[in-house]
C-alpha cells in the first residue's frame, strides 16, 4: 500500500532519461504458485492502483506524463499457460505534453533513447520456441476520465499552444490476438468553447497493421492559429472559427487520410514577415472565395508509408460566392449582430448530436450571445422549435434502446435513460446474448444464413488473396456478431413519440439555459411544437426572432 515509485527510477535509465517525481503503487490480491502442470504454474488475481504519478524530463518542472489513478480491481495474470486479462482498467486525471521543438523533433524522442525507440525485430522462424503469438493480453474496457493533454509547436516563428481538457471516453476490446480491433470513443474540450471527438477501430498492439479512425474538432478559435498563418501565408488571424474532420486509415503500414477543413468567418490581421510565406494577395483571395455564409471548405488528402513517412498534400480548393456582408443584411440574426456588435452568425439554429438533447459548448456560446442581444433589444422575443430527424435520430435511439435491452438480458441494472455504452463484440457473453436475442426475433434459420454468408465472405476473401498472390488482409474476428447487431438495429421498433419527445427536450434545454442560467425573462422566450426534418438533415433546433407584444399598462388609481 502506497509504495513510492521514485526509488525505482534507475530502472528507466537504460531506456529513457526521465525523472519519477512522484507516484505510488498499491496492490491487493492472491498470488499462487503450483507445481502441477494441469493448472497455471504462476497466477495472480487482484487489483492495483498507480496513483499520483508524475514523470518529468531532466531539468524540467513540467509533467511529461502523469495521472491521478491508473487502476483495476479485476486483474488476472498467469504463466504457463500465459495470460493477462482485465475486465476494466481506469485511467483518471491524465496529464501529458506533446511538444515539437524548434528543430522539428518531438519531446518524446528526446526523452527515450534511440535504441529504446527502435522496435526489436526477431526472426521467429529461426527460433522454434518463439514461434507463436505474443503474450496473450485482454483488456475488455479502458475507461478514461478527466484527462488533459498539451500540444505545443515551438518550430513556428510565433509559438503555438493548445490545451485539450476534460478528455474522457473508453477503448473497448483491447486484445493481443492477431486481427483484433479495439473500438475507440474519446471526447474532450479544446480551450474555451471548442470540442474534440475521436472514434474508430485500431489494432492496439500493432497500430501499423490497422487503424480506421476519425478525429473531429469543432469551434476552434482561429486567432490561436496565427503562428501557422504567419509562417505559411504571412498574415495574422484576428478571428474566425475552425472545424476539422480528419479521417485516417492505416493498413499494413500504409496511411491514407481523407480530411475536411471548414473555416468560418475568418478575419485577417496585419502582415507577418516569414521566409516560408507564399506571396499572394490573401485578403482579396479570402473575399472572393468565401461563400454566402462566410464559409471556406478545404479538402486535404494525405498518404504515406509509416516506415518512411512522406506526406503529399492535395491541392486546396476554395469555393466562393458573393460578398458575405450583403447576405448578412438579409438575415435578421445577422443584422442584429451587426448592429449590436454581437457575433450572431448562424444563431438561428442550435445543433445537437444525433439522438441527443444535450447542449454542446459551442451552442452554449451561441445562446450567451442571444441572451446579450435580447438584453439590448427589449422589443424582441425568441421562438424555439425543436426538430428531429427520423433517420439519423431514429438510428441512434434505436441503437440505445437495443443496447439497453441487451444489457438487461446480461443482468445489468440500468437507471431510466442510462446509456450502457458500446458493445464489446469480442466478449463471449455479449456474443451469446446477441445470438440468443437475434434468434428470438428472426429465427434460427436467418441466424444460420447470416453465419454462413459471413463465413463464405471470409473464405472468398482468403481465396481471392491466395489466387492473386497478394498479402492477406486482416480479418475482423467479430464480423458475424457486428452483422447481427446492425440487423437488429435496423429492425428495432421505435415509437414516433420517442422522436417527438427528443424534439421537445431539445426545446426545453434551450429554454432552461436562457432562463435559468443566463437570466432571460420568461416572457422573452416561447416554444413551438417540434417537427420532423427532411430526410438527410442534421438534427438542430430552429430559432426565430419575433416582436414582443407591448404590455398594457394599468391606469393609475384616482
Amino acid at each position: 500500500s502506497g509504495l513510492a515509485l521514485s526509488p525505482f527510477e534507475s530502472y528507466l535509465r537504460s531506456q529513457a532519461s526521465l525523472n519519477v517525481a512522484s507516484g505510488t503503487l498499491s496492490t491487493r490480491g492472491q498470488f499462487v504458485y503450483r507445481a502441477k502442470e494441469i493448472q497455471p504454474k504462476i497466477q495472480f488475481k487482484g487489483g492495483f492502483d498507480v496513483a499520483d504519478l508524475q514523470i518529468l524530463e531532466p531539468g524540467s518542472k513540467e509533467t511529461l506524463v502523469g495521472w491521478k489513478h491508473f487502476m483495476t480491481s479485476d486483474l488476472n495474470f498467469q504463466l504457463q499457460p500465459d495470460r493477462l486479462e482485465m475486465s476494466e482498467l481506469k485511467l483518471s486525471g491524465l496529464d501529458g505534453q506533446f511538444i515539437i521543438f524548434e528543430d522539428g523533433t518531438l519531446n518524446l524522442s528526446h526523452a527515450f533513447k534511440r535504441e529504446a525507440m527502435e522496435p526489436v525485430k526477431k526472426d521467429i522462424q529461426d527460433d522454434p520456441k518463439s514461434a507463436g503469438a505474443a503474450f496473450p493480453v485482454y483488456i475488455h474496457k479502458l475507461q478514461l476520465e478527466d484527462g488533459g493533454l498539451l500540444f505545443a509547436d515551438l518550430s513556428l516563428p510565433s509559438k503555438f499552444t493548445v490545451k485539450i481538457h476534460r478528455l474522457g471516453g473508453s477503448i473497448i476490446g483491447m486484445s493481443s490476438e492477431p486481427g483484433a480491433r479495439a473500438r475507440v470513443r474519446l471526447d474532450g474540450r479544446v480551450n474555451d468553447y471548442g470540442m474534440s471527438k475521436i472514434k474508430g477501430d485500431i489494432s492496439i498492439f500493432d497500430p501499423a497493421a490497422y487503424i480506421d479512425m476519425s478525429v473531429l474538432f469543432r469551434n476552434l478559435e482561429m486567432n490561436r492559429l496565427t503562428p501557422y498563418s504567419g509562417k505559411f501565408v504571412g498574415r495574422r488571424i484576428d478571428s474566425g472559427k475552425l472545424s476539422l474532420d480528419l479521417k485516417y486509415f492505416i493498413e499494413s503500414g500504409k496511411l491514407k487520410g481523407d480530411n475536411q477543413i471548414v473555416v468560418e468567418r475568418i478575419q485577417l490581421g496585419e502582415r507577418i514577415d516569414s521566409p516560408d510565406a507564399v506571396s499572394l494577395p490573401l485578403s482579396l483571395a479570402v473575399a472572393i472565395l468565401q461563400d454566402a455564409n462566410g464559409v471556406i471548405d478545404v479538402a486535404l488528402p494525405v498518404s504515406g508509408d509509416l516506415a518512411d513517412p512522406e506526406f503529399s498534400y492535395g491541392q486546396i480548393v476554395w469555393k466562393a460566392f458573393t460578398n458575405l456582408s450583403v447576405k448578412i443584411a438579409a438575415s435578421p440574426f445577422r443584422a442584429l449582430g451587426a448592429r449590436l456588435g454581437v457575433d450572431a452568425e448562424k444563431l438561428e439554429v442550435i445543433g445537437f448530436e444525433n439522438g441527443s438533447a444535450e447542449l454542446m459548448p459551442p451552442e452554449v456560446e451561441k445562446l450567451a450571445n442571444l441572451a446579450n442581444a435580447l438584453e439590448k433589444r427589449p422589443n424582441l422575443k425568441l421562438l424555439v422549435q425543436g426538430r428531429y430527424s427520423k433517420k439519423k435520430d431514429g438510428k441512434v435511439l434505436k441503437a440505445l434502446q437495443l443496447k439497453r435491452f441487451l444489457a438487461e438480458r446480461q443482468g445489468q441494472t440500468l437507471s431510466p435513460g442510462e446509456n450502457p455504452g458500446a458493445l464489446d463484440f469480442g466478449n463471449s457473453d455479449v456474443q451469446s446474448v446477441l445470438e440468443a436475442v437475434f434468434t428470438e426475433r428472426f429465427g434460427k434459420e436467418i441466424l444460420g444464413e447470416i453465419k454462413a454468408q459471413t463465413e463464405q465472405a471470409l473464405t472468398e476473401d482468403k481465396e481471392k488473396t491466395e489466387a492473386s498472390d497478394q498479402e492477406a488482409k486482416v480479418q475482423d474476428p467479430a464480423a458475424f456478431w457486428k452483422t447481427l447487431y446492425r440487423r437488429m438495429v435496423e429492425d428495432e421498433p421505435l415509437e414516433e413519440s420517442a422522436l417527438i419527445q427528443l424534439g421537445e427536450s431539445s426545446s426545453q434545454v434551450i429554454v432552461r439555459e436562457l432562463l435559468d442560467v443566463m437570466g432571460v425573462s420568461a416572457d422573452r422566450v416561447a416554444v413551438k411544437k417540434p417537427n420532423a426534418l427532411d430526410p438527410g438533415k442534421r438534427a438542430r433546433a430552429k430559432l426565430k426572432l419575433e416582436v414582443l407584444e407591448a404590455k398594457q399598462e394599468k391606469s393609475p388609481s384616482p
